[in-house]
């Protein structure tokens, strides 16, 4: 489940690695870069980035609509 604020958004295991994608493109990684990754490498990149004390709600929330998720 994705959340952004009071939305949030169920996908099915088989839509995973698309709302991986967008998000990593919503944070500048080019598409060569997400081809290179497995689905585990994705999954890490998204639990640091989630876990970034640098990165505010307001911030991970635009970032989140910004992949339409």
């Amino acid at each position: 489940m994705v959340r952004a604020g009071r939305d949030s958004k169920a996908y099915p295991p088989s839509e995973w690695e698309q709302a991986m994608d967008r998000i990593l493109r919503a944070l500048s990684v080019s598409d060569k870069g997400i081809r290179q990754l497995s689905k585990s490498d994705k999954a890490c990149c998204l639990m640091e980035w989630n876990d970034d004390r640098n990165s505010s709600f307001r911030e991970i929330r635009e970032i989140l609509v910004e992949a339409d998720l």
